[in-house]
């Protein structure tokens, strides 16, 4: 009894712990009430959208991939001259005993730069730029791949929490019936009160089981999303 009451009072502090990082995760006061919405049947049971064709993490590399190009091709535009246009006007009204007579007076020109040496920069800054393109397209190839796994095996998880909690809660059913059969005998006075606990034990047991399959399935479920790249509105 001693040894149950001890595993109840790390329990409560481990709900505790995990309340408050709840709290934390949602950005609610530490005394905020906690409040599901949803069982953990109906969240392992909900249908997972469509994923999209690819995860925000892909899509970041991705976009990096196409800066990069953009890059290299300014990078490569630089060996073309380029020519600069410049224009000003303004009115000038006598000022010294040399500026007499007040006027419009402006100026235009061209001028065109056209560096033809440069030391083999460009070629080598093209060079590491073609070099980093390379590395994100790895990295997208990489990214697709570790999120087909991750998607695979939130898939696989999934599957098998559902058998699990289906497979529980047969034993529920039978871990009842022989409570109940417990009971009858005790009643009738050829069981003890010791078999009736015994098959009180064994309906809790197969009761927690549930729970822990339905809560797996839950994770994986969520595990799934998150492989996706798909969020939803946190609940509480």
């Amino acid at each position: 009894l001693a040894e149950r009451r001890g595993q109840q009072a790390e329990a409560d502090a481990g709900v505790a712990r995990s309340q408050s990082t709840l709290r934390l995760l949602l950005g609610l006061p530490a005394t905020a009430p906690l409040e599901l919405s949803d069982t953990l049947e109906r969240l392992a049971a909900a249908p997972l959208p469509p994923p999209p064709t690819a995860s925000p993490a892909i899509d970041r590399l991705r976009a990096a991939s196409t800066a990069k190009a953009a890059e290299d091709a300014a990078v490569d535009a630089t060996f073309w001259p380029t020519l600069d246009l410049f224009g000003s006007a303004g009115y000038a009204h006598p000022q010294t005993f040399v500026q007499t007579d007040p006027g419009v007076i402006w100026q235009a020109g061209a001028r065109m730069v056209w560096p033809l040496f440069d030391g083999d920069a460009r070629r080598r800054q093209r060079r590491q730029i073609a070099a980093e393109q390379a590395g994100l397209g790895a990295a997208v190839e990489a990214a697709s791949e570790a999120r087909a796994r991750a998607q695979a095996d939130a898939d696989v998880q999934i599957q098998a929490a559902r058998i699990a909690a289906s497979t529980a809660a047969e034993r529920v059913q039978a871990a009842q019936q022989f409570l109940t059969a417990a009971q009858a005998g005790l009643e009738a006075g050829v069981a003890t009160s010791l078999e009736v606990e015994a098959a009180q034990d064994r309906l809790d047991g197969a009761r927690l089981a549930v729970t822990r399959a339905w809560f797996d399935a839950a994770r994986a479920r969520a595990d799934r999303l998150q492989a996706d790249g798909v969020a939803q509105e946190s609940r509480r």
